[in-house]
């Protein structure tokens, strides 16, 4: 069997692949990662001028950094659908993501929580921040904290839900 490769990552070794691996997700009432809490205090500062607009307020020149780990996501009628994911996310769940739906990605519970997440996200207008682990056995592999934003597409009116990942550990398995 031949592994499909990304640039030298061998998509079939992503950490979302492998089954061994646990996957452990807590809810945070605000980041703890410098970085995290600088772009959601960005975000609330376009919040209270109507929104933050993709296309316009991000990405900037301050923010390009963070693409790789963005993905944005647009509410369908009882589904999130994949619009757009950076490379780092690709390699993370070692597929394209772009024009799939949440349920195509996930498992029918974990479906369920990150549905009504985001969902939250867009009825509130508030963000949801959590922190996602990897781990293998007792050691850490992949730790990030995950923003869930809502944004504005570039009509400044379409609502979607910027989702960003703030790697605080990470290594690696390929």
């Amino acid at each position: 069997m031949v592994e499909a490769q990304a640039l030298g990552f061998v998509l079939q070794r992503s950490p979302h692949r492998q089954t061994h691996f646990k996957h452990l997700k807590e809810e945070l009432i605000e980041p703890s990662c410098s970085e995290a809490r600088s772009f959601l205090e960005t975000w609330r500062d376009h919040d209270d001028r109507g929104g933050m607009i993709v296309g316009r307020h991000f990405p900037t020149r301050r923010w390009s950094g963070l693409l790789p780990h963005v993905a944005l996501l647009e509410k369908t009628r009882d589904d999130f659908r994949v619009r757009l994911i950076g490379f780092g996310l690709f390699c993370f769940y070692g597929v394209d993501l772009r024009g799939k739906h949440l349920s195509e990605i996930h498992a029918q519970e974990r479906y369920r929580l990150r549905y009504g997440e985001l969902s939250d996200v867009l009825e509130s207008g508030r963000p949801h921040v959590s922190r996602a682990t990897v781990r293998d056995g007792r050691e850490t592999l992949l730790s990030r904290e995950i923003l869930s934003l809502p944004v504005l597409a570039s009509d400044g009116c379409t609502r979607l839900v910027l989702v960003a990942s703030f790697w605080t550990d990470r290594r690696w398995l390929n």
